[in-house]
């Protein structure tokens, strides 16, 4: 079983590379449903963070915060995200930080 789920974080992180938005989200939202398991792969998503693409900022929000954004990194990355220009992600990000406990050093953005 966790040679399995090794091989699944594996190729999510791998698709994460993809050039295709469709396959770089569905690789962070499986990544997020791995849970706590998926912890190592928190360096990807923060990096996912700063995709292009606002639907993978999402997903990569919503990702750290199943997983569990307790690394200083991921804190701090949600914080940025904060200030993204859509509002989904800011959203996904806010949620994410209140898992953390982390929302009350950040204000949310009006």
């Amino acid at each position: 079983m966790i040679a399995c789920l090794r091989k699944r974080m594996e190729d999510c992180l791998e698709s994460l590379r993809d050039a295709n938005v469709v396959a770089r989200c569905t690789a962070v939202r499986a990544l997020g449903q791995m849970g706590a398991a998926a912890r190592e792969a928190l360096p990807a998503l923060i990096h996912s963070l700063q995709d292009r693409e606002a639907m993978v900022r999402d997903a990569a929000a919503e990702a750290i915060g199943a997983i569990g954004p307790e690394t200083r990194e991921a804190v701090a990355a949600l914080h940025q995200a904060l200030a993204d220009s859509n509002s989904f992600v800011v959203a996904a990000a806010a949620k994410a930080l209140k898992k953390a406990d982390a929302y009350q050093a950040a204000p949310i953005p009006s």
